[in-house]
């Protein structure tokens, strides 16, 4: 014989959810019915969820969706607080001023606007790779080296006499960099990298060994580290310092551009510094492939990309080109 189930809270519930009743006293008679009469005063009234219009910002709903019926009783929809349209700006002075194409150099380390998404920099080396990159193009030879052996054994065989020890070369960055930054249009896909690699090769060399200066084109068109409108003529700094130019050698021409640097510029430019003893470096996002071929050879130049290496740096400075 099988046994009837209890009936329960959760069969009250249902039963509750079911018939949907209107008023009190009906829900406490289906309560009494079901053997709970007892608990009359505690049973709430089921609610049955209303449900989900959507509808899109700043557009009235349907008057015919206004209200949902369940069986009976009519859930209204609230409509929401009305959006404010955005003013629509009529006097184009209101914009904000467009930045200069060539910014004071000092300014390149700050920061943009912060209400500018700022967007994760893919730098153009290999960023594990760029401090070593930096010191392999950057290193002049120094004293302080290991020992000479070879001439120590030559001096001792032929009988001269040893009044010091011979050492080798070392490199060193001791002698600090001077940095062009070529804010020419041609380089404004580049600026951000620009200013990242800036701070690597502080980083590397030394703040206070790190000089800066800003130019368009070509270095002997005018140089500075303020305004573009204080600029002058070029400067070469102390002899030995090595000048790394960051550069597109003019190989880049945007639409109504100013006019590009000729080869025949860098040239001139690579010969003021050979005069003052201070070795030239080129630093070009382009591929050698795209390099004016009067320049392959007259000074190192090193592509700025990915697949360089610190080997490959120091093999273009040390090869002269």
């Amino acid at each position: 014989m099988d046994r009837q189930r209890p009936i329960g809270m959760g069969d009250l519930i249902r039963a509750l959810q079911q018939l949907l009743p209107g008023d009190a006293e009906t829900r406490h008679a289906i309560a009494a019915v079901l053997g709970f009469g007892q608990h009359q005063a505690e049973l709430p009234m089921p609610v049955r969820k209303p449900q989900v219009i959507e509808d899109t910002i700043g557009r009235k709903p349907d008057p015919a969706s206004a209200s949902v019926s369940a069986e009976g009783s009519t859930i209204d929809v609230q409509e929401g607080p009305p959006v404010p349209a955005q003013p629509m700006r009529s006097d184009l002075t209101e914009l904000p001023p467009r930045k200069p194409v060539f910014p004071d150099v000092n300014s390149l380390d700050e920061a943009e606007d912060d209400d500018e998404p700022v967007m994760p920099l893919d730098p153009l080396f290999v960023p594990s790779w760029t401090r070593a990159i930096i010191a392999s193009a950057l290193a002049m030879p120094g004293a302080g080296g290991p020992l000479d052996i070879d001439w120590l054994v030559e001096d001792l065989a032929r009988g001269r006499a040893v009044d010091h020890l011979p050492t080798l070369p070392r490199p060193t960055l001791v002698q600090g960099v001077q940095v062009l930054l070529d804010l020419s249009e041609a380089m404004l896909p580049y600026r951000k990298d620009q200013v990242w690699l800036l701070g690597e090769i502080r980083k590397t060399v030394g703040d206070d060994k790190v000089s800066v200066l800003s130019f368009a084109g070509s270095p002997l068109r005018g140089a500075g580290s303020g305004p573009q409108t204080e600029w002058a003529a070029y400067q070469p700094p102390p002899r030995g310092t090595p000048v790394l130019a960051i550069t597109d050698l003019g190989i880049g021409v945007p639409p109504r551009s100013a006019e590009p640097a000729t080869a025949s510029e860098w040239l001139a430019f690579a010969a003021v510094l050979y005069r003052y003893g201070c070795p030239l470096i080129g630093l070009t996002p382009y591929p050698p492939q795209r390099w004016p071929t009067v320049l392959v050879g007259r000074f190192p130049l090193i592509v700025w990309d990915r697949g360089t290496t610190a080997g490959a740096a120091g093999w273009q400075v040390k090869k002269g080109g």
